[in-house]
Parts: C-alpha cells; structure tokens; sequence
C-alpha cells in the first residue's frame, strides 16, 4: 500500500531547495535589491553631474571664444559703412547679458518598439538692444564721421556740443523726471580729445593684427591695427551712447 506524504510548509522549501547548489561559508555577503538598486542610482547620478559640468563648461569656452573673436567687429563694420558712406547712420546692438537655458528635446525612435525619450538641451541665449535713440545715433554718428577722418576734432566738438543733452535714468532704467514735471537730462561728456588716436585700423590686411576678426561693408574690409587704440575707440563709442542695464526678465513659469 502506498505511502500518503503530508505535504508541509518545512518539505516544499526543501523540494525547491534540492536543485540548487548551497554556499556554505561564502565569504562574500548577499546584497539586497535595494542596495543595488542605491548604487546604481548614485552611478547614474554621478554620470549626470559629471555631464552636465561639461556641458556648462563647453558652454562657457564657447561664449569666451565668442566675445574674445567678435571684439570690434561692430566699430570696424560701421568704420568700413562710413568709408563707403560717411553721411550714414550707425548700426550698433549693445549686449546685455547671457543666461543658460536649459531645455527638453523630445526624441522619438520607431521600429519594433515605438517609444519617446526626453533629452536636455543646454544653450547661452544672449540678451541684445539695438541703438535707436536718436540722440545715441547721432552722437556715435560724429565718432565714426571722426575717426575715418571725414570731419576734423574741432567740427566734432562743435557739433557734439548740440547734441550732448541727453535724459537721465534712474537704476531701474525708467527716465527721471524734475519736480516741473519735465524730464531731467546731462550733458554727455566728449569721448575723444586732442590725444585720440584714429590710426588704428588699416584696410591692409598684411598689418592686422592676429586673432580679431575682420569688419566689412560692401567691397571695403577693415582689420585692427593697433589694439589699444582699438580698445580706446572702443570705450568712447560706449560713452557715446548712454548705457542702461536692463531689467532681469522675470523667472518662467515651471
């Protein structure tokens, strides 16, 4: 007659327990999932850290190679225009600041799986004005008139003294007003003196200067010579045109 097995809780662990191999002593410790899975969550936020500080420093290199290769460029390109044109107008776009956006790239992939993954784009987006004042126009108009020598210094003084009013600002960029209601204005002081130079640019590209960029209007290229005077110019066209910082634009919405 058979036999009848009462079937425990103890005999089924060891029925399942008979094919696998035991480790008596192992000197290794078991790891639980959740350590794994700790662990391979600081891997992973690591390589992301790691990712994005190279980013920000690719990013960085970038605006510096920019800036440092675009130096000039808009007095040399106006320069150029007013050895063309010298009763022109300038054109100039003032540079506020530069902010890192980053921003989801959505990406789709289609075969046997159909699936969409989210990447980040990082990108400097750059925060420029254009010049449009009438009063900045014209006054950078006599600098550039000046330094390609289609007026002397003592026109420019004379006609700098009509057009050097300008209004005051106050730190959050709106215009003061008096207690006469009218708007306060200040005389912008000369930039340029009997001391000015206006032989630093060349239109001979065998005297330019290494590693600055070249400004053009039409057929005319124009190159810098001599980098402190290049620099001074520079200065005095800002002092030209009154400078005022923008507001920070507001946080978007998350």
């Amino acid at each position: 007659m058979a036999q009848s097995v009462t079937a425990t809780p103890q005999r089924l662990a060891e029925t399942r327990e008979q094919g696998i191999p035991r480790r008596e002593g192992s000197p290794y410790p078991r790891a639980s999932l959740g350590g794994v899975v700790l662990a391979i969550g600081a891997v992973l936020l690591t390589g992301c850290a790691q990712r994005v500080a190279a980013n920000y420093a690719s990013l960085f290199d970038q605006a510096g190679r920019t800036l440092a290769q675009r130096q000039y460029v808009q007095e040399l390109n106006n320069i150029a225009r007013f050895l063309v044109e010298p009763e022109a107008l300038p054109q100039y776009i003032r540079l506020h600041r530069g902010t890192i956006e980053a921003r989801p790239e959505p990406k789709w992939s289609l075969g046997t799986d159909t699936y969409v993954s989210d990447t980040t784009r990082m990108a400097i987006v750059w925060e420029i004005s254009l010049v449009i004042d009438p009063g900045d126009l014209e006054r950078m108009r006599l600098l550039f008139q000046w330094v390609t020598k289609y007026i002397g210094l003592e026109e420019f003084e004379r006609r700098w003294d009509e057009v050097k009013d300008r209004p005051e600002f106050g730190t959050d960029g709106k215009p003061l007003f008096g207690s006469n209601g009218r708007p306060l204005m200040g005389a912008a002081p000369r930039p340029i003196s009997e001391d000015s130079t206006r032989n630093w640019y060349t239109t001979d590209p065998t005297e330019a200067a290494a590693g600055l960029d070249q400004g053009e209007y039409r057929a005319v290229k124009v190159w810098v010579k001599d980098l402190r005077g290049a620099a001074l110019f520079a200065l005095a066209v800002q002092r030209a045109a009154q400078y005022q910082t923008p507001p920070a634009p507001p946080t978007p919405c998350r």
